[in-house]
C-alpha cells in the first residue's frame, strides 16, 4: 500500500465535530493516565520499549494526546499522515519495537471507549482503527524512505562521509535544530522533535519561541538577532515548553554556520535538563522555607548536628535564645554537655541510653532534656535526632531538632491535674460534638447512669431520655445553648435499668479561639436526696392540711371572749372550753405533722407513756361530729362490748384501757383514721369502733370479731385490739398499697396521705396497723394492735 492509497483511505473518514473534539480535549488527561495504567500493567512492557525508556513512554502518551486534540479541533489529514511517518521510525531509533505501537494503539482505543460518551467515541474510533489497521504499511514506508535516502547520497557519487553523518544526525539522541536569520525552523532531528513532542512538519517554518517560555522570549531573540550578526553567543540554562503545555529546561548551545547560499544560521543543540533543574528549584525552595522556619520559630526551636563524640558541627539561630548562652559560632566545636547546666538525669539519660542506642543500632531517638536557663527556670527541650551517614566527611553523623516544650510540660501536668479532677469528681461530666454525640463520660456518670464509657461513646444524649419533660422543655433548653449561653436546670433522665432519676445540670457551649463552636459540656449532680426531701416537706403540707380539716370547724369561734361573759351557765361553760380545747388540740396536731418529717428521715425520738386510750378515742371522735352530722352518719363506740359514751369524762373513768402510746401522737393517728373511714362510709350508715383487751396467753376478753391478727399475736404480752368499720369495701385496684403514699381512690379532694401517715405514726410507736375488705359483705375494717400499759 502507498503513501497516497494510506491518504486515499483517511480522506474517507469523516473528522469527528466541534463537541466531540471539544470532549476529547476535556478529558485527555484522565485517558492518558488510563494508557500509562494499561501499559504498565502488561508484563511484556520492558521487551516492548526497553528497561530505560519508561518515562519517555509517558511523555510519549501526553504528545500523542496533546497532538490529538489539536487535530480534531482543526483537522488536517495530511498532518496526521505525515506525523505517524514521522514518529514511528524515530521511536524505533530509540528501542520502541512495533509491537509497542500496536500495545499503545490498543490501549488508547480502550481508554477512549471506557472514558469518552458512546457517540464521541463512534467518531473518534475510525481514526485509531486506520492507524492501528496499516502498522505494517506505516514501518514499510518507513524502511523505504530511508533506502530512498541511501540511494540519494550515491547519485552524487562517493559520499560515504556525508551518508554517514546523516544517519548520525537521524540516530543521534542529542537534539538539535537549524534555524535562518529570522529564527524560523528550517531543520530539527528526531530527538528534538521527540523532546517537544511536535513532529518535523508542525516545527519547520515556525519561530523558535514556539518553545520557549515566554518569560524569556524576548531576551532569547535579542540573543538570536546578535548571534546571527556574529556578535555574542548563545549558551545557558533556559525554560522551554512542550506541545503538552509542560515546562521543561535545557542547556542550549549555539553555533553559526553559512548554508548552501551564504546566509548565516544557527545551528542549536540542546540538553534535557529538566530533572536536574527540579531538584534545584525545590532545593532551594527548602532552604528558603528552612531559613524561614528558623527565623520565624527561632524562640522555639533549633537544628543541630553533632559528631559522635558530642562535638557541634552545625547551630540553628534559636540555639542561643532557646539555651541562653554561646551564639552558634561560638558553640560550634565544643560539646553539647557543656553549653548548659543540664540536669543529672538527663545528662545520664542521654549519654547512656538515646545516644549510645542511637549511634549503634536504632537510626532515629526521641527524647526530653531538663537544663537551667540563665534565668534560674528549669527549662525542657523535647529531640527528635536521627544518625546519617556525610559523604563528604566519609562519617556517620547526629542531626536533629530541639524543641522548647516548657510550656507545654506546665499545661500537660495542669491538664493532668485537671484530667484527675474531672475523674474523681462527685459529679457526671460529659462532653459532646455539636450535635450531642458524646465523646467524653467520666466514671460518674457511669455510676449514676449504669452506661459504661464504652457504651456511651458515640450515642446522643437523647438516649438517656426519659420522657418526663415536654418538647417545649428542650427547645428552650437548646435555644439557650445556640444563643452561647450556659444552660442550668433539672432533668429527669433515664438510666440503664430503666430507672429514672433527678439531676442538677449546668450544660455549657465550648468555642474556639474563632469563636466557633466546637464542643458542649455537660456537668450533672445527683440531687435524688434533694428530691426525696422536697417530697418529704410538700408530703408533711400535705399532711399539715389533711389533719387540720377535722379540728376546723370547733375552733372558729373565740372561745376566750365567750368565756368573759358572766351570765354563761355552767354547761355552756364547758362548751366553750371544749372548742379552747380543739383550738389547742389543733396545735398540737400542728406540731405533730411536723414530726412527720422526722419519722421519715428516720429523726423523731419516740416516748411512750401511760395513755388512757378510751379517752383518746373519745377525744378523736369530737373531731369528726360535724361530718358525721352532715352525712347522717352514726358513730358506736364499745369496750369488750360494751357500749361507750362519745363525750370523754373530766377524770379516767374506772374502766379505762391503758396503752404504751404518745398520747397527741395516737390522737393524730386516730383522727386520720376516723376522718378517712367519715369520708369513705356511704351516707346514712353507722361506723363502729371496737376496743378489746388481749391476755397473755393471746385470748380476747369479750366478742370473737378480733380478726387473723389476734392469732397472730398469741404468745405475745398483753395487747390493746381497736378496730374501726364502716360500710363500703376499698377498691380493687387500691387494696395492696392502702397504706401507701399518694393512693387514694374516688375521692375528688383526697391526697393519698391519711393512712400512710396513720401507718407512718403506728410504725414508730410499735403498733400494728392492717386492713381488711369485704366485696361479699361490704365492708371495711381498721384493725389497730398496741401493747398494753401497767402502772
Amino acid at each position: 500500500m502507498t503513501k497516497q492509497d494510506l491518504a486515499a483511505l483517511l480522506a474517507s473518514i469523516t473528522p469527528p465535530d466541534a463537541a466531540a473534539a471539544n470532549q476529547f480535549a476535556e478529558r485527555c488527561e484522565r485517558v492518558v493516565e488510563r494508557v500509562d495504567a494499561l501499559m504498565l500493567a502488561r508484563p511484556d512492557l520492558d521487551a516492548l520499549i526497553g528497561v530505560l525508556n519508561h518515562a519517555q513512554m509517558h511523555r510519549n502518551h501526553r504528545h500523542h494526546g496533546a497532538f490529538m486534540a489539536s487535530l480534531f479541533a482543526d483537522y488536517d489529514a495530511s498532518r496526521l499522515l505525515e506525523t505517524v511517518l514521522w514518529v514511528l521510525p524515530v521511536y524505533q531509533v530509540q528501542g520502541f519495537t512495533l509491537g509497542y505501537w500496536e500495545a499503545q494503539l490498543a490501549a488508547w482505543q480502550t481508554a477512549l471507549a471506557e472514558l469518552l460518551d458512546a457517540d464521541v467515541w463512534q467518531q473518534i474510533a475510525p481514526i485509531y482503527a486506520w492507524i492501528h489497521e496499516h502498522l505494517d504499511a506505516f514501518h514499510r514506508l518507513g524502511l523505504e524512505d530511508q533506502a530512498n535516502l541511501n540511494q540519494a547520497f550515491q547519485l552524487f557519487g562517493d559520499r560515504s562521509g556525508d551518508q554517514m553523518m546523516m544517519r548520525i544526525i537521524q540516530t543521534t539522541p542529542l537534539a538539535f535544530c537549524i534555524t535562518d536569520e529570522q529564527g524560523f525552523f528550517e531543520y530539527t532531528n528526531p530527538a528534538y522533535c521527540t523532546f517537544y513532542g511536535y513532529s518535523p512538519v508542525e516545527l519547520i517554518g515556525e519561530h523558535f519561541t514556539k518553545i520557549v517560555h515566554p518569560a524569556a522570549r524576548q531576551q532569547l531573540i535579542e540573543l538570536h538577532d546578535q548571534f546571527i550578526a556574529g556578535a555574542g553567543e548563545i549558551r545557558g540554562e533556559w525554560a522551554v515548553i512542550d506541545r503538552t503545555g509542560s515546562s521543561r529546561y535545557v542547556l542550549a548551545d549555539a553555533v553559526r554556520i553559512l548554508g548552501g547560499d551564504g546566509r548565516p544560521r544557527k545551528v542549536t543543540f540542546i540538553v534535557d535538563i529538566t530533572q536536574r533543574k527540579e531538584t534545584e528549584i525545590a532545593l532551594r525552595e527548602s532552604q528558603a522555607r528552612f531559613a524561614r522556619l528558623t527565623s520565624q520559630l527561632g524562640d522555639r526551636l533549633f537544628f543541630f548536628t553533632n559528631a559522635p563524640d558530642g562535638r557541634l558541627l552545625y547551630l540553628s539561630e534559636g540555639f542561643k535564645p532557646l539555651l541562653g548562652g554561646v551564639s552558634p559560632e561560638e558553640a560550634i566545636g565544643q560539646c553539647w554537655r557543656d553549653l548548659a547546666d543540664w540536669s543529672p538525669e538527663s545528662r545520664a539519660s542521654v549519654s547512656e541510653e538515646h545516644w549510645s542506642r542511637l549511634l549503634q543500632a536504632d537510626a532515629n531517638a526521641r527524647f526530653e532534656l531538663s537544663f537551667r536557663h540563665p534565668d534560674g527556670d528549669w527549662r525542657q527541650l523535647e529531640v527528635h535526632a536521627c544518625r546519617i551517614f556525610d559523604q563528604q566527611r566519609e562519617l556517620e553523623l547526629i542531626e536533629g531538632i530541639a524543641l522548647d516544650v516548657t510550656e507545654q510540660r506546665a499545661q500537660d501536668a495542669r491538664l493532668r491535674t485537671l484530667m484527675r479532677a474531672v475523674e474523681q469528681a462527685p459529679v457526671s461530666i460529659t462532653v459532646t460534638d455539636t450535635q450531642g454525640d458524646i465523646l467524653y463520660v467520666n466514671p460518674y456518670f457511669t455510676q449514676l447512669s449504669g452506661y459504661s464509657s464504652e457504651e456511651a461513646i458515640g450515642k446522643n444524649m437523647l438516649f438517656l431520655q426519659s420522657g418526663e419533660h415536654e418538647q417545649a422543655f428542650y427547645q428552650q433548653m437548646w435555644a439557650t445553648l445556640e444563643g452561647g449561653e450556659t444552660w442550668r436546670g433539672e432533668l429527669i433522665n433515664q438510666n440503664k435499668q430503666g430507672r429514672r432519676y433527678w439531676v442538677d445540670a449546668a450544660i455549657s457551649p465550648v468555642f474556639d479561639d474563632q469563636g466557633v463552636l466546637r464542643n458542649y459540656v455537660a456537668v450533672k449532680q445527683d440531687i435524688k436526696d434533694r428530691k426525696e426531701l422536697e417530697r418529704i416537706r410538700e408530703d408533711v403540707e400535705r399532711i399539715m392540711r389533711h389533719d387540720l380539716k377535722a379540728p376546723l370547724h370547733p375552733i372558729i369561734n373565740l372561745p376566750e371572749l365567750l368565756l368573759m361573759d358572766d351570765s354563761l351557765s355552767a354547761e355552756q361553760r364547758q362548751d366553750i372550753d371544749l372548742i379552747r380545747q380543739s383550738g389547742r388540740d389543733m396545735l398540737d396536731l400542728i406540731d405533730r405533722s411536723l414530726d412527720l418529717f422526722k419519722m421519715e428521715s428516720g429523726q423523731f425520738c419516740y416516748r411512750a407513756s401511760h395513755v388512757d386510750l378510751i379517752k383518746i378515742v373519745q377525744t378523736a371522735c369530737t373531731f369528726i361530729a360535724e361530718p358525721l352530722s352532715r352525712k347522717q352518719l352514726r358513730l358506736v363506740l364499745r369496750h369488750n362490748d360494751q357500749a361507750l359514751p362519745l363525750e370523754s369524762a373530766a377524770t379516767s373513768a374506772p374502766g379505762a384501757v391503758m396503752v404504751a402510746a404518745e398520747a397527741g401522737l395516737l390522737l393524730s393517728m386516730l383522727g386520720n383514721l376516723l376522718t378517712n373511714a367519715v369520708e369513705a362510709s356511704p351516707p346514712g350508715e353507722t361506723l363502729r369502733l371496737d376496743i378489746r383487751e388481749q391476755g397473755a396467753d393471746g385470748k380476747v376478753d369479750a366478742g370473737t370479731d378480733a380478726g387473723t391478727d389476734a392469732e397472730s399475736d398469741a404468745g405475745t404480752n398483753d395487747r390493746v385490739l381497736l378496730d374501726i368499720c364502716n360500710r363500703g369495701a376499698v377498691p380493687a385496684p387500691v387494696r395492696e398499697r392502702f397504706f401507701d403514699k399518694y393512693c387514694t381512690h374516688g375521692k375528688p379532694n383526697g391526697t393519698g396521705l391519711g393512712t400512710y401517715s396513720a401507718k407512718l405514726m403506728a410504725d414508730t410507736m410499735g403498733f400494728r396497723l392492717s386492713m381488711s375488705t369485704s366485696d361479699a359483705e361490704d365492708r371495711t375494717c381498721i384493725h389497730l394492735r398496741m401493747p398494753a400499759s401497767h402502772r
